[in-house]
């Protein structure tokens, strides 16, 4: 589950893999863990991870981990929130004592300026949202397994509408255009259209993908070719 930390007691997903890395412990002293952190069949889909990246590191310190290799985006940087998603990682890789949502708030505030509450508030009803609908969302969910609905999806295109009108300037307007890609990702996915709007929605969408240099739009699927899917 990638909604929960690895070590929530409350979540039988994760009760496996903590057994394993406790067996793995008692037998060696040399375990070196691979963790994803991305949605690979959707990277561009709103992706509640963000509040488990820093417990879950912790989680491995405290397990005698020595190596940690925290998979994310790696086909290209239109991912959802890849740009605060790598700096939250790097910076608790480098110091697994920082406060993440400290963390967090100080990407946004510098990254997005004067635009960065409505994206804070994104975050939290995001993940409020998704704990509050008992989803258990692996690292492919569709649209459904990490809380999206047809309501959800208008109120994440509300916030980000927010903050595109209290951008302080073009470069910081560009930032937040670029995060609101998933916006539009989840109106495709779960959003409740007639015709019109819907390829009103896909033609804003795929501007923007373009616009914002996506390569992929999964870890099997160019973007090029789901752009063309969504045209037909």
């Amino acid at each position: 589950c990638t909604l929960h930390p690895i070590n929530d007691p409350n979540c039988e997903k994760n009760q496996a893999f903590c057994n394993d890395m406790d067996n793995w412990g008692s037998v060696s002293d040399d375990i070196w863990v691979w963790n994803y952190n991305t949605n690979f069949s959707m990277y561009d889909l709103p992706f509640p991870n963000l509040r488990v990246i820093g417990p879950n590191v912790r989680y491995f310190l405290n397990s005698n981990v020595k190596g940690l290799f925290m998979q994310a985006n790696g086909n290209g940087l239109t991912g959802e929130f890849s740009d605060l998603r790598n700096y939250l990682i790097s910076r608790l890789i480098w110091n697994p004592d920082l406060d993440d949502q400290a963390v967090i708030e100080e990407f946004a505030r510098l990254h997005y300026k004067n635009a960065a509450q409505p994206i804070l508030d994104y975050i939290e009803m995001l993940h409020d949202n998704a704990e509050q609908m008992g989803v258990n969302p692996t690292c492919f969910p569709k649209a459904a397994e990490v809380g999206l609905t047809p309501e959800v999806c208008r109120t994440i295109c509300s916030y980000f509408e927010k903050a595109l009108s209290m951008a302080d300037d073009e470069e910081v307007r560009a930032r937040v255009e670029k995060a609101s890609i998933c916006a539009y990702r989840a109106m495709i996915e779960a959003g409740d259209m007639d015709d019109d709007e819907r390829k009103s929605i896909i033609d804003q969408y795929i501007t923007l993908a373009q616009r914002y240099n996506m390569t992929n739009a999964s870890e099997q699927k160019l973007a090029s070719v789901f752009f063309e899917e969504l045209r037909k």
